[in-house]
């Protein structure tokens, strides 16, 4: 029987380039490789933001609380749909609209020798239901104000994962001081926060001569003059890896 388990994973090159897939179960471990992922950041129309603690079976991160949601894009999946798929699976919402916020982070962590090793965009995505959570997925979940989601990340990073806490930070940076990820919705919600959502994330490997979803003509994020799928054409010249967060 087939399991999410067996998902295949993206891997990506240095570039953030397709470099083939896996099955999810045999990617995580203490060398895993740089691969393709998503983090969902969850509110509600009062503004709150979601905070769940992964379930203490999980094989990376176990009881830890974090993000709403996490996952895998699969091959040729949009990221609406990636996120779309696993706010269902892992904690029984559905998006009512949802934008992207970082297309570009990148994070390494490790917690007792199992290490994450992601790509990672961020979105924030808005629901109006209540978390009915898998139990394999989630064990926990609270609402919290946005203030006090950030006085946690700051006062107390030990206590949330070391993606969210780096993440927290960066919106921090790019969300209305008043308002918050909600109040970002309500601004970028439409043309431009949809920029990204609606194209595979990657899709297998061109000649060098074809667009890059990440705005790079075959040679690396944020560079070269292919038009990327999180909406920015690059402007570089010449292939480097981008930097990760943290």
């Amino acid at each position: 029987m087939r399991t999410s388990a067996d998902d295949p994973v993206v891997l990506l090159d240095a570039f953030g380039q397709w470099a083939g897939t896996r099955p999810k179960h045999t990617v995580h471990h203490a060398c895993t490789p740089f691969h393709l992922a998503f983090s969902c950041h969850v509110v509600d129309p009062r503004g709150r933001t979601l905070l769940t603690r992964r379930a203490a079976t999980k094989g990376t991160f176990p009881a830890t609380w974090s993000n709403a949601c996490c996952g895998h894009p699969l091959p040729g999946e949009t990221l609406r749909s990636a996120v779309t798929r696993r706010l269902a699976a892992e904690l029984g919402l559905a998006p009512v609209r949802m934008g992207l916020a970082l297309p570009d982070f990148a994070y390494r962590a490790s917690l007792d020798g199992i290490v994450e090793h992601e790509l990672c965009p961020v979105v924030i995505a808005e629901v109006t239901g209540s978390p009915d959570p898998d139990p394999d997925e989630c064990d926990d979940h609270e609402w919290a104000d946005w203030p006090a989601v950030l006085a946690r990340a700051t006062e107390r990073p030990d206590s949330l994962s070391p993606w969210s806490v780096r993440q927290f930070a960066r919106l921090d940076r790019l969300v209305p001081a008043a308002g918050g990820p909600l109040a970002w919705l309500d601004e970028h919600a439409g043309a431009d926060g949809a920029v990204g959502l609606d194209r595979p994330l990657v899709e297998a490997r061109t000649n060098g001569n074809g667009d890059s979803p990440f705005g790079g003509a075959g040679n690396g994020f944020g560079t070269g003059n292919g038009n990327g799928a999180f909406g920015g054409a690059g402007n570089g010249a010449g292939a480097g890896a981008f930097a990760l967060d943290g």
